[in-house]
């Protein structure tokens, strides 16, 4: 067995932090609904009096808590009358995707702060799996206190 093979395998016995799914909707005013139709493809329909209502946004992701606050995994934006309950779901509509991860480190007493911007572009799909082209955007250090990096890195990426 490859060296591969065993991480994955390693990877799915290694019990991950549970995670949490949410999608949140708003359709630009308080509404009342009492229906939701959840089909087989994993999208979800808002229903009142059974007739379909179109948030005006939506967005779904998949996190887990921690104790500084949740963690994001992903996030994805959504829209129309049948919203994909999945992130990954969304990518099949996606001209576009960016990744960004920030990572902090002590070393030596000094505090590092590194994040990575990749842009994707989706090339395929099969029912299960959306392949991409990917290409490195930036590539970020800092040094210091920061009491957000994450906010700092999202707006010196953007400039």
């Amino acid at each position: 067995m490859s060296r591969r093979r065993r991480n994955r395998r390693k990877a799915r016995e290694h019990s991950p932090k549970p995670r949490s799914r949410m999608l949140q909707v708003d359709f630009g005013e308080p509404v009342s609904l009492n229906g939701v139709r959840i089909h087989q493809d994993g999208k979800i329909e808002f229903l009142r009096n059974d007739d379909v209502m179109v948030p005006k946004s939506a967005h779904t992701q998949i996190s887990y808590d921690r104790p500084k606050g949740p963690k994001v995994l992903s996030r994805a934006y959504t829209s129309g009358a049948r919203l994909n309950s999945h992130p990954n779901a969304t990518l099949d509509s996606a001209d576009r995707i960016y990744w960004i991860d920030t990572n902090s480190m002590l070393v030596e007493d000094q505090l590092i702060h590194t994040t990575c911007i990749i842009l994707g572009e989706p090339v395929g799909h099969t029912p299960n799996f959306t392949f991409l082209r990917y290409q490195k955007v930036h590539g970020l250090e800092f040094r210091g206190p920061c009491e957000r990096p994450e906010a700092f890195v999202w707006c010196e990426a953007w400039r």
